[in-house]
């Protein structure tokens, strides 16, 4: 009785854990290179290691400024070659802003489990997307191009409706 008291207890506690562990709580993801193999990357990218470079930015919304880094992609790449740039982006569904670039990111496209607040995503290869809330993804394939290192203040700063944003 012990021993079944036990292993109810473990099978509760462990299903608990799943529920907590759901959008911004996976601390990797699974990505697909250019290349086409599978590699596990960190939801907020580790630091530079080897002689490898991290891109650091400056993201603007109004008088507040938030700083990020951008994935060690042909996509992030690009990215950094396009700052500073200055764009007015969309309000979507209350957890997201976006911007048609009009310019392509490279890479292959993921569909992601969930898509957590400060991430930088390219959308159907030319749309810049900012996610400032948690939520789960609906079958829609990305681009990874970077985050934010902290989603403190940042759905305030980007408001509820269309916003001027400069990468730098």
């Amino acid at each position: 009785m012990v021993m079944t008291r036990r292993a109810l207890l473990l099978c509760g506690l462990s299903g608990v854990l799943s529920l907590l562990a759901g959008c911004g709580v996976t601390p990797r993801e699974q990505d697909v290179s250019d290349s086409g193999t599978t590699t596990e990357v960190a939801k907020t990218p580790p630091p530079a290691t080897g002689g490898e470079e991290v891109d650091k930015f400056e993201l603007h919304i109004g008088g507040k400024s938030f700083f990020g880094r951008l994935a060690l992609t042909d996509a992030g790449a690009e990215l950094a070659s396009w700052m500073p740039l200055k764009l007015t982006m969309k309000e979507h569904n209350g957890n997201e802003k976006y911007c048609y670039t009009g310019r392509e990111f490279p890479g292959s496209p993921q569909s992601p489990e969930c898509l957590s607040a400060c991430e930088l995503w390219a959308f159907s290869g030319n749309c810049l997307v900012l996610f400032y809330e948690d939520h789960a993804n609906d079958g829609y394939e990305y681009v990874y191009l970077g985050r934010l290192d902290d989603a403190t203040g940042l759905a305030d700063a980007l408001g509820t409706g269309d916003v001027e944003v400069s990468f730098v």
